[in-house]
């Protein structure tokens, strides 16, 4: 069994070499079609490269297996060609507070991009802010906020919600002596409270700026940062009263740069939305897996298609709870109006069958199939 075991990890040496070369190739192709501006995808040369790599399996299991491992490598091209599409960056110098899940992502992609970016953070005893370090995402650690506004261009706020103003305070506080303006941004899923205020702190010194990128998971933490987070995502800018036209400018550049996709819109628009795409989902996802919790034994039972709809249960209860603490207006009134549409739908063996097939029609044109 060891010899063969060694065989297999000489098999996958060989395997991520190919993997990384093939990869870099497309990094080439990707540089070509963003210089002549030709289309993100090319569904006749992916349907060409399958059926010619299938006709190459001789067994039937790998060769049904071939569709799943070459759809994830097409869709790495995708993500290549939009993380290659922006790559200058106004800032040299970004602090940022919060390395979990968004942070460290962020960090993530701004060192792989331009390693030369000096990140920072303040010093505090963090198991996300030692794996940063670890791993060599995070440069340095100050002391404090006036050593780290006099090293930062840029501070992003990856912290909880009830979290960012009090920073945003500190930060303002601290930068009395800097050189030159700072711009600080925030990650926020919740606008309305902190746009506000940010709206109020903003001065010739120092500006805020509030986004939310439409990208997360129900893990946290600087372990599960990606890369490939904000490829291709929304991410909003909330734009307030003093926002300069150079600041906005720098933060646009800033999310193209992470790969994320602009968007705009005011605070009110922003929590009203948000409340239905994002909260409201995980409301829903808790109370169905609460509500099926209750029927004995249920879940030993259960198919991927039920994991899948409960899977945003898992997400970070904290961070939820202050979400629903400052957006609840909105996420309540979502909730009463989903019930009512259940009530209003009123489906029957006449109707039903139509009902579904719209749907799955309305569906597909707007994500396709799954594969």
């Amino acid at each position: 069994m060891r010899h063969l075991r060694k065989i297999i990890d000489k098999l996958d040496k060989q395997i991520i070499h190919l993997i990384e070369k093939r990869v870099k190739t497309t990094e080439e192709i990707a540089e070509i079609k963003n210089r002549i501006n030709t289309p993100l995808t090319d569904l006749k040369r992916e349907e060409e490269v399958l059926r010619k790599i299938q006709n190459l399996a001789k067994s039937p299991m790998v060769k049904e297996s071939l569709q799943s491992i070459y759809g994830s490598l097409f869709e790495l091209s995708k993500v290549l060609r939009i993380f290659m599409r922006q790559k200058r960056l106004p800032f040299n110098k970004i602090g940022i507070i919060g390395m979990g899940l968004i942070g460290g992502s962020i960090a993530r992609i701004l060192k792989a991009k331009n390693p030369k970016i000096m990140i920072s953070a303040v010093k505090r005893k963090s198991k996300n802010n030692f794996l940063a370090k670890k791993t060599g995402i995070l440069d340095k650690e100050f002391d404090n906020f006036s050593e780290l506004t006099e090293n930062a261009d840029l501070i992003i706020l990856a912290a909880p919600i009830k979290k960012i103003i009090p920073l945003a305070k500190k930060i303002k506080n601290s930068c009395a002596l800097k050189k030159g303006k700072l711009i600080v941004i925030d990650i926020s899923s919740v606008k309305r409270k902190i746009t506000a205020a940010f709206e109020k702190m903003t001065d010739e010194k120092i500006e805020f700026v509030s986004t939310h990128p439409m990208a997360g998971s129900e893990k946290s933490g600087f372990k599960d940062s990606k890369i490939s987070l904000f490829i291709d995502r929304p991410w909003i800018i909330v734009q307030h009263g003093k926002n300069s036209k150079s600041a906005l400018e720098d933060i646009s550049k800033l999310i193209l740069f992470l790969g994320g996709n602009l968007r705009a819109m005011s605070a009110a628009e922003h929590d009203k939305l948000i409340a239905k795409i994002s909260h409201l989902p995980f409301m829903l996802s808790c109370m169905l897996f609460s509500f099926i919790q209750n029927s004995k034994n249920a879940f030993d039972f259960s198919g991927p298609g039920l994991q899948s709809i409960v899977r945003l249960a898992a997400g970070n209860a904290d961070m939820h709870e202050q979400i629903f603490n400052s957006n609840g207006k909105n996420i309540k009134k979502e909730l009463r109006l989903f019930s009512q549409f259940i009530k209003n739908k009123k489906l029957n063996a006449k109707n039903s069958c139509k009902f579904f097939d719209n749907i799955k029609t309305a569906y597909i044109k707007r994500y396709g199939y799954l594969d």
